[in-house]
């Protein structure tokens, strides 16, 4: 009896330390949840209330941008700058399992190599910005005034550029779906970029500016 005691404490201490590394990806996602909340309660008491004359300061400080979402969610901003660590970080740990399922599973190396391509050109995607080019050469190409071809050439990159984590998804299903949270994290990441990809899409093409649109907002509340 003390003998089988012994190998039961003995297998509880492994399995302690799996499951709180089996929260990481949990935490990680929880605490990006909580940053963009953070941030546009933020906005929500800085831009449009005013909290202890804050929008005033930004306006007399930053007139070219004078708000504090221009600070947080334009091009190249905290928010952005934090989705680059994380889409980087996640190709580097999708290119450690790939290379450690090398010799073990070849599914699950494959799917986690297609994983990381895949990541990676997201974050190439969201730093420079490619897309905006080829709808350059697209439109300067076809000579479209009215930017069709232009929008086009748009969706066709972003539908190529999501055909490469859902063909790996559904290709070699089986090393991702083994694990439903890791499957469920992959799926949530996925409509989140495609619903951010959209929202990216379209904003591009209507012609509204931030700075009309906040001060449209702003008069409202007045």
């Amino acid at each position: 009896m003390k003998a089988l005691k012994i190998k039961k404490s003995a297998h509880t201490k492994p399995k302690s330390k799996t499951s709180r590394v089996e929260k990481i990806p949990f935490y990680i996602f929880m605490s990006s949840v909580a940053f963009i909340l953070v941030a546009l309660v933020l906005v929500y008491l800085v831009d449009l209330r005013n909290v202890f004359g804050s929008r005033d300061f930004l306006i007399s400080s930053f007139p070219q941008r004078p708000f504090l979402f221009h600070h947080l969610f334009s091009e190249a901003k905290l928010i952005e700058l934090f989705q680059w660590l994380l889409l980087g970080g996640t190709a580097l740990v999708s290119m450690f399992i790939s290379g450690l399922m090398y010799n073990k599973d070849r599914n699950a190396f494959l799917f986690w190599a297609v994983m990381a391509a895949a990541f990676t050109l997201m974050l190439i995607e969201d730093a420079g910005n490619p897309r905006h080019i080829i709808r350059l050469y697209v439109e300067s190409i076809f000579s479209d005034p009215l930017g069709l071809a232009g929008m086009a050439s748009e969706a066709i990159y972003f539908t190529i550029l999501a055909s490469i984590p859902i063909y790996a998804l559904l290709h070699y299903r089986i090393p991702a779906m083994k694990d439903f949270r890791a499957a469920r994290y992959l799926i949530t990441g996925f409509i989140g970029y495609a619903m951010a990809a959209f929202l990216s899409f379209t904003g591009s093409r209507v012609p509204i500016s931030d700075e009309a649109l906040y001060i449209y907002i702003l008069s409202t509340r007045q």
